[in-house]
């Protein structure tokens, strides 16, 4: 029962981690891409998180909250408000992928 108990505690410590907050900060711009399917901003402090390379991160289509996020990222935008994207992982070219936005 031990073994079982620490098991599920290792794995569930090692997927808690594997998702990274990008500190607070304003939209630069968002944009959308031919043929990729996918939303992508860019934020004004230009962080990278998670491994990643570069200082972009895109919501793709297939996100089942991509028509929330990408309303609230619009909004915050318009407003001048900082906000935080939840990034998930990196693309084989290093971009971040976000997954959840939360304004400030």
């Amino acid at each position: 029962m031990k073994k079982v108990v620490f098991l599920v505690a290792v794995l569930y410590s090692a997927f808690g981690f594997a998702a990274e907050s990008t500190p607070f900060s304003k939209i630069q711009d968002i944009a959308t891409d031919w043929g990729v399917n996918s939303t992508f901003f860019t934020l004004e402090n230009k962080t990278i998180v998670n491994g990643c390379t570069r200082a972009r991160l895109f919501v793709p289509l297939s996100n089942r909250m991509h028509d929330q996020i990408l309303s609230i990222a619009l909004s915050a935008f318009m407003a001048g408000k900082e906000v935080s994207f939840r990034i998930t992982e990196c693309t084989d070219k290093g971009t971040m992928v976000g997954s959840a936005v939360f304004v400030r």
